[in-house]
């Protein structure tokens, strides 16, 4: 993984989402998503729960821990950008 690197906007969100999550910094991983489409129109980020190495393979799964303390993060990420 890679520290992310800063777009135009300097990714006010990610930087905010790391220090939610307890993370030094953001990451890039290398997946696909459908976030690239949105690229051209607005920065772009991909948040959720769980680890990498344990996505999109055979025996995929995640805790029920993890789905929950996404849900923390997303609430504060909306109540701390939308008031």
């Amino acid at each position: 993984m890679q520290e992310s690197h800063e777009t135009s906007c300097e990714f006010f969100i990610a930087s905010e989402n790391a220090s939610m999550t307890g993370a030094p910094y953001a990451v890039t991983v290398p997946s696909g998503t459908e976030a690239e489409c949105y690229q051209a129109y607005m920065d772009a980020l991909v948040l959720g729960p769980g680890n990498i190495d344990q996505a999109h393979t055979v025996g995929e799964w995640i805790a029920v821990e993890q789905l929950h303390r996404a849900v923390e993060v997303y609430t504060r990420l909306i109540e701390d950008l939308c008031g």
